[in-house]
């Protein structure tokens, strides 16, 4: 009996447009580790929605989504910077807007004090239009709780990740972050009451 992979390879082969195929096989080999397989299986997918447009948007979304992915794994973060921040140009939407975000911050414990503090003022202001569109988005609250963090603002930090802490899906990575706040801010309190 054919395997799933075998399936899904003479279905896109077949279909050469059926992004849905594509994608789940570049899945396939993203989770097997064949990195550069499952990106050509991506892009394919991108080109073959950039193809048939409108309803198809959403696939492309998708396929883009996975590519920057695999650039994360390959450890090419200029690449990954470069789709993100294409993405988010291109769409505006919340999504793309919060991975873009989400990167920044997770470059800035590498970069200088200007460059730093710049990068901040770009990340605050994509956030601050996120929650600007959904005051509820429970993720971009968790967002701000981060850059408030880095920002050295620890305890309105701390007062973002409790407001979201019993969020259903956004509450663990909150909870996390709450604990770090509250630490920072023992740590700080202790530091004071001794000098």
């Amino acid at each position: 009996e054919p395997s799933a992979e075998s399936r899904m390879k003479q279905l896109s082969e077949r279909y050469d447009q059926y992004c849905d195929a594509h994608i789940r096989l570049g899945c396939m080999y993203k989770h097997q580790g064949e990195f550069d397989k499952a990106q050509r299986a991506f892009e394919k997918a991108v080109q073959s929605a950039s193809l048939l447009k409108g309803s198809f948007d959403k696939a492309k979304a998708v396929a883009q989504g996975f590519i920057v992915r695999i650039y994360s794994e390959k450890r090419d973060f200029a690449k990954q910077q470069t789709k993100l921040e294409e993405a988010a140009a291109r769409s505006g939407d919340a999504y793309s807007q919060m991975e873009l975000a989400a990167f920044y911050i997770d470059c800035l414990q590498i970069m200088d004090g200007k460059r730093k503090a710049k990068m901040l003022d770009a990340i605050g202001g994509r956030l601050q239009k996120v929650l600007k569109d959904n005051p509820s988005n429970a993720y971009a609250v968790n967002g701000v709780g981060c850059y408030f963090a880095e920002s050295g603002s620890m305890a309105d930090a701390r007062d973002c990740f409790a407001a979201i802490a019993a969020h259903p899906l956004a509450g663990a990575g909150a909870k996390i972050n709450l604990a770090h706040a509250h630490l920072e801010l023992g740590v700080k309190a202790k530091l004071n009451y001794v000098t």
